[in-house]
């Protein structure tokens, strides 16, 4: 059995499926990520806001910078005037597509409630990877790589929808064009068709 098929997945899978049902796209058009968060913070009840930062003049605890370069993105979530609020932190200098992806990514931790809990908030850092990049060892290593790829499955179903993404496989030839379509990396598009997708009937 692949790891892609364990049982841990099956959640992320189900709640990516409901979450895409509710998308409005047309094919040709990007699936819009203000409708995921929308659809995100209705399920959750918590509101979601995202803004940029260069994650390279970030310092570590020695005060070293580019420590954080290949983070995506970071989120933390916290009670603010009686309401719970996410705070989501895109890498300004990754490109919008790879933005687009983590942004998911950070959406699907809290549509997946899998984010690891501090002192009175929860975190959450995406550090860029795709499906290929884990094996089974790993992720019997460590459990936080399980709901990082988790979270990447939602983001991957997500942006790139079973029947949209079918046809996209049928009427391209090119692994650029359909990252074109779909505003994702060629990674991503990889990514996604190792996932699979429903067949049709």
């Amino acid at each position: 059995m692949h790891w892609l098929e364990r049982r841990e997945f099956d959640e992320a899978r189900r709640i990516a499926k409901n979450v895409s049902e509710q998308v409005s796209y047309k094919y040709g058009e990007l699936v819009p990520t203000a409708d995921i968060m929308k659809i995100v913070e209705n399920m959750t009840g918590i509101d979601a806001k995202f803004t940029e930062l260069d994650f390279g003049l970030l310092k570590d605890v020695d005060g070293n910078t580019g420590a954080f370069d290949n983070y995506g993105a970071a989120m933390y979530v916290s009670e603010e005037q009686n309401k719970t609020v996410a705070r989501i932190i895109l890498n300004s200098r990754e490109n919008p597509k790879k933005q687009r992806f983590s942004l998911v990514h950070e959406l699907g931790h809290l549509a997946l409630e899998n984010m690891n809990e501090g002192d009175g908030y929860l975190f959450s850092a995406h550090i860029d990877m795709d499906l290929t990049s884990i094996s089974d060892a790993d992720l019997d290593a460590d459990p936080t790589l399980v709901d990082e790829q988790a979270a990447n499955i939602f983001a991957l179903m997500v942006l790139m929808p079973d029947d949209v993404f079918r046809t996209a496989l049928k009427r391209n030839d090119s692994l650029d064009d359909i990252a074109q379509l779909f505003g994702v990396t060629k990674d991503a598009v990889l990514s996604r068709i190792m996932l699979g997708y429903k067949k049709e009937a």
